[in-house]
């Protein structure tokens, strides 16, 4: 089994599992190239699930593990279905948060437990590195891998309880309309590093306000739809600086300055060049684009169920002239059902006593809601159903793991069980310059010590 080592002293290999589920499931087991553990016996375990709506998030270049070796911690990285790196892959279909991707998730945790091993015979702790600790571990996810781990602590909570001691989830989807992302993203911002709008908050100019975040609920954001419309004059391809030129004609957009027409500069809705996709300035609804069928010219866009029931009631789409690449009405709903994560909280409260713990920086990585409502909602579900939940992580864990990361002005994440209002959610993010990978093994480390006591290096 070769090993590699990144630039940030991680090192890593890829294992295939033994498993009846999948023709071949490999894993990328990960762990600090110095051989430093965060407990004297060794390190704790964590399974990793990457974003899981796109197959180029990682897959198309060389793997970089997702924990800083400064956690002390070993990781083991999902490949999902269809994908694969070094030689390795998961067999079957990416399927976008999908079933086979969930399954893959409970197998990697059975490796991770000792309840598998690779092909070869191998175990973890064979295949690590370093020492490892335990038959419990923690699933760590970033953005949309969130509601594949959610929906297996749901799905499978029999197989699973006795060996996860909760799921910790970097700046997860908590509805459809922030996976679309209906509510606006950071690339659609023209300039992300400029506060244009003069509201404190340089990247979230490229926000639907169309959507209310103040209104966001467990069900949906409310929006303002009676301006939407469809044109083919124009593909995804050819908005927001994209230009592949491989997209269907189609777009959905909110006509809000009533031209009649969708109004771009240069691709871009921002047409009076202010830097704002301002409340008269069209705003586009995009959807989830499966490229993976692109190379057989069958690329299919999903909407959100909240856009697409709005335009068949505008009448700008209609079941007698469908778009052949569009997703209909039925399939929409089908594929959106499990696919966020409050659509699989309470029935994983109801299960089992998971720990949850909530990873989000200063700056988002994708999603531009103000307040942080994505983030917010998934607490607030998990608190009202019992599940102990923290923000980010705690002084203690950030002075110890990274010292000089925690001040003045950022003493460290809130206590454990401490809802947020809105205007406070900015506050409690890991501050500027801490990026995925640190926020991820910070909240990582802080659910094992809320678990089992402090790292061994800080008592």
């Amino acid at each position: 089994m070769a090993q590699a080592v990144d630039p940030a002293g991680m090192a890593w290999r890829v294992v295939s599992v033994q498993t009846d589920a999948f023709d071949e499931l490999a894993v990328i087991v990960a762990w600090p190239a110095s051989g430093e553990t965060a407990w004297t016996e060794g390190a704790p375990v964590v399974v990793v699930l990457p974003a899981a709506l796109s197959p180029a998030a990682g897959w198309t270049r060389d793997f970089v593990p997702n924990l800083s070796a400064s956690g002390g911690l070993v990781e083991v990285t999902v490949v999902p279905p269809g994908m694969g790196v070094a030689g390795h892959h998961t067999s079957g279909d990416f399927d976008y948060a999908g079933e086979a991707s969930v399954t893959a998730v409970r197998e990697a945790v059975l490796f991770a437990a000792g309840e598998r091993t690779g092909v070869d015979g191998a175990s973890l702790p064979m295949s690590s590195g370093v020492p490892v600790c335990g038959d419990e571990v923690v699933i760590a996810a970033r953005s949309s891998g969130s509601m594949v781990g959610m929906r297996a602590l749901a799905r499978d909570a029999e197989l699973l309880a006795p060996h996860v001691v909760g799921l910790v989830a970097y700046e997860p989807p908590s509805l459809p309309a922030m996976v679309g992302p209906d509510a606006g993203a950071l690339w659609m911002d023209p300039h992300p590093e400029t506060d244009h709008d003069d509201n404190g908050i340089p990247w979230d100019e490229g926000r639907n306000r169309s959507l209310d975040e103040a209104g966001c609920d467990e069900v949906d954001c409310p929006m303002e739809l009676d301006t939407i419309r469809w044109t083919e004059e124009v593909s995804m391809d050819d908005v927001f600086g994209v230009s592949t030129t491989s997209a269907p004609p189609g777009v959905l957009y909110l006509d809000r300055d009533h031209s009649g027409k969708l109004d771009l500069v240069d691709g871009h809705p921002d047409v009076d060049g202010d830097g704002v996709i301002g409340e008269d300035e069209d705003a586009i609804l995009p959807p989830l684009r499966d490229l993976v069928t692109r190379a057989g010219g069958s690329e299919r866009h999903v909407f959100t169920p909240q856009v697409l029931a709005a335009a068949m009631d505008a009448g700008v789409l209609s079941l007698d002239d469908w778009p052949t690449h569009v997703e209909d009405p039925e399939a929409t709903v089908a594929f959106w059902s499990t696919r966020h994560m409050l659509a699989s909280v309470s029935e994983a409260a109801e299960l089992a006593d998971w720990r949850l713990g909530l990873a989000y920086t200063e700056v988002p990585h994708a999603v531009t809601l103000t307040h942080r409502a994505n983030v917010r909602l998934v607490y607030e579900a998990a608190y009202e159903r019992g599940l102990p939940v923290r923000y980010n992580a705690p002084e203690q864990v950030v002075s110890c793991l990274e010292p000089g990361l925690a001040s003045a002005d950022w003493p460290g994440g809130p206590d454990l069980d401490m809802p947020l209002l809105p205007p406070h959610m900015a506050a409690a993010a890991f501050p500027s310059g801490v990026d995925a990978r640190e926020a991820m093994t910070l909240s990582t480390a802080a659910m094992f010590w809320d678990a089992y006591g402090p790292d061994h290096r800080c008592r």
